[in-house]
């Protein structure tokens, strides 16, 4: 299945230097129908696999170091990855799925310096996205040319968890399911 996304941004997405990694990860419509990408320079394979952990598709490496791309079926929204390393299998939820924590508002006063409740948007907040509880990272950075969250989740990696961008706020910020490691 020939991908097509640039390979400037493949390199970019397995480099975890995408400016804008959102619009190229996660689902995404395309001329041959939906399509789902992901980075996981760590893994042998990904499987694409239903909400039970059935595998639907065996992920396709469109790049060397781990972005790898399969067709969606049909209708579905809901999905996990089932990654196999070193000898270990286990199952990921998608952070790339998830639309933005911070509403147009919320960007607006924090933007503006006006918002009074900074302290619910800003930092890592716990909260459930899609029936999925995680964890909503948001950051001021507007210097930064890329923000990741790391951790011993992910190995360490900032290519794994690089946040989305709110241009003209500095505002960074990523949701992060908190089923990261489960057994398939």
């Amino acid at each position: 299945m020939p991908t097509e996304v640039p390979i400037t941004v493949l390199d970019e997405l397995a480099a975890g230097r995408c400016p804008d990694p959102f619009a190229w990860l996660g689902v995404h419509g395309g001329k041959r129908g939906r399509v789902v990408r992901t980075v996981q320079p760590q893994a042998d394979v990904v499987n694409l696999l239903d909400r039970e952990g059935r595998r639907l598709a065996n992920m396709e490496r469109i790049h060397p170091d781990g972005v790898f791309e399969a067709q969606l079926p049909g209708r579905l929204r809901s999905y996990r990855f089932g990654i196999e390393e070193a000898g270990h299998r286990y199952a990921l939820e998608d952070a790339y799925r998830f639309g933005s924590s911070l509403g147009d508002l919320d960007l607006y006063l924090l933007t503006e310096g006006s918002h009074e409740q900074i302290y619910r948007k800003l930092g890592a907040q716990i909260i459930s996205r899609q029936g999925v509880k995680g964890t909503c990272f948001a950051v001021w950075a507007p210097n930064a040319s890329r923000v990741s969250v790391i951790g011993e989740f992910n190995g360490w990696d900032g290519r794994r968890h690089v946040m989305r961008l709110h241009p003209g706020s500095g505002i960074w910020e990523i949701f992060i399911p908190a089923e990261i490691g489960r057994a398939h």
